[in-house]
């Protein structure tokens, strides 16, 4: 029995590498080969689910964590039926926020090998290294090589042409997953003291590039969350020497691109595509910028979802109806009311939750997130206290568990990191 359950658990560990290695490349894969090949995460995640609920019987042992987000899940599903939308956005938002919660509840009573770290470390670098090199071929060709005309096409946005997507198919999907590689790298490294600066700055020289200014920010509040709670001057040092290194080498791939735009390629280089990160940085203090995001943007989400939720406010209009997954896949039917352009994304965690659940599901899910508080504080683990509070801050700008690259990082991490053993060192705790 002890020899299956190490089989079981191995079988685990390999399943979540390969999920590290597939799902950046998601989108590429499923354009190359086909759609379907999006439903290998489902199809592993719900095996292993499967086999691991009949060998451990684990449905008696579900934790606050866990009654938290089914009560959240539960509520969620009266307000869909509630408002005549059926079962079946209901099905497909959970799905798609669900998946990969599912590796938290298979992981976090396993004992992984030494050898899983070592592994996932390498293939977070292989992708960091592969994504930047199809980045910069994507900026130097301006999306004309290596990258899908169908996705050059749907891009709308004129200032989003000289932004870099890599192979997520959006910029700012491609800057998250470049944070939180950075966090559990941090993480990893400082377990086996490991030295190695070009992944670091590989790591800053693209987020540059893709001119997310969400993931920068994140980025800062992660690395003054390190840098206060591990109180050494030689991790700061570190720190701004790697994001020198990779500044230098963003100013080499810039100047690259001027040189085979302006005399290989023998076209007039556009002003706006030099250094597009520092107009982006720089529309910050445009007043245009508020006045855009109030018609189009953030401002817009959030104040359209409230006008949404004034009007449901016990339920929330429910799943499927405000600029989540199964609004994009199935449409909404109160689009037209609020004069909601169709293929609208909230882009808001908390405004999705807010309108689509009204005040009984926000209370439901704040209790969710309060209950992963109760077991960070329970743990002392401050690298879950870092996480955590990226991945609130991630929510201001991203629908983060509907985002696979972000569910994945996060569920993995509370799974390892939220219980007595952690994987990390244990000389620091919050």
């Amino acid at each position: 029995m002890h020899e299956a359950t190490k089989k079981f658990d191995y079988i685990i560990e390999c399943v979540i590498l390969f999920l590290f290695l597939f799902v950046p490349f998601r989108e590429i894969l499923a354009y190359v080969i086909s759609p379907l090949i999006k439903i290998i995460p489902d199809i592993l995640i719900l095996s292993l689910l499967a086999v691991d609920l009949i060998k451990n019987k684990k449905l008696i042992r579900l934790n606050a964590i866990d009654l938290a987000y089914l009560l959240f899940l539960l509520i969620a599903m009266i307000s869909t039926l509630y408002n005549g939308r059926g079962i079946k956005p209901f099905i497909v938002e959970a799905r798609s926020i669900t998946m990969y919660y599912f590796i938290y509840f298979i992981v976090r009573d396993k004992e992984f090998s030494e050898r899983f770290l070592i592994n996932l470390r390498k293939i977070i670098r292989f992708n960091i290294f592969v994504l930047f090199f199809f980045g910069v071929i994507e900026k130097i060709f301006d999306k004309t090589v290596l990258f899908p005309i169908e996705w050059y096409a749907k891009i709308m946005q004129t200032s989003n042409f000289h932004r870099v997507y890599s192979y997520f198919k959006n910029p700012n999907t491609y800057g998250a997953f470049l944070v939180l590689s950075f966090y559990i790298l941090v993480l990893i490294d400082k377990k086996y003291n490991i030295k190695d600066r070009w992944t670091y700055a590989l790591i800053f020289c693209s987020l540059l590039m893709t001119a997310s200014r969400s993931s920068l920010l994140v980025l800062i509040v992660c690395i003054c969350i390190y840098a206060i709670l591990f109180r050494s001057r030689q991790f700061i040092k570190e720190t701004a020497i790697l994001i020198a290194l990779g500044c230098l080498i963003f100013v080499g791939v810039e100047g690259l691109d001027y040189i085979c735009s302006t005399f290989l390629k023998d076209n007039a280089f556009p002003e706006e595509k030099l250094a597009v990160i520092l107009d982006r940085l720089e529309e910050l203090r445009d007043e245009k910028i508020v006045e855009l995001s109030n018609i189009d943007g953030r401002i817009y989400s959030i104040k359209t979802g409230i006008k949404v939720f004034n009007d449901n406010k016990l339920l929330g209009a429910g799943f499927g109806t405000y600029g989540d997954a199964a609004s994009l896949i199935l449409g909404s039917p109160i689009y037209e009311r609020y004069d909601i352009r169709e293929g609208f994304y909230s882009d808001n965690e908390y405004i999705k939750i807010i309108a689509e659940t009204g005040i009984l599901g926000t209370i439901a899910y704040i209790g969710f997130l309060v209950s992963i508080l109760y077991y960070l504080i329970k743990f002392r683990n401050f690298y879950m206290l870092n996480l955590y509070i990226m991945i609130l801050s991630l929510g201001l700008f991203y629908n983060v568990f509907e985002i696979q690259i972000i569910s994945l990082f996060f569920w993995l991490l509370s799974g390892l990191l939220l219980r007595e053993r952690s994987i990390v060192p244990q000389e620091k705790k919050v």
